[in-house]
């Protein structure tokens, strides 16, 4: 039996994955067919970006807030 090599997906193609699934639209069997990825890495990156947005809105950053309200008046 023969290894596929494993396949590099893009950050784009990641995030557009993830968000699909945190949607909720179609069920997980349907991302699978639709994407071509294993129900495992949906999952994974699912979780991934989830976190990511807790933490994001959970500590605000100084910073943020000021490119925020600078690019406001731009």
């Amino acid at each position: 039996m023969t290894r596929r090599p494993h396949k590099i997906h893009t950050l784009a193609f990641k995030s557009e994955v993830a968000l699909e699934a945190i949607k909720g639209e179609k069920i997980l069997s349907e991302l699978v067919q639709q994407f071509e990825v294993h129900t495992n890495q949906i999952k994974l990156w699912r979780d991934q970006v989830t976190i990511l947005f807790v933490e994001a809105f959970s500590r605000p950053s100084l910073n943020f807030k000021k490119n925020l309200s600078a690019s406001r008046y731009r």
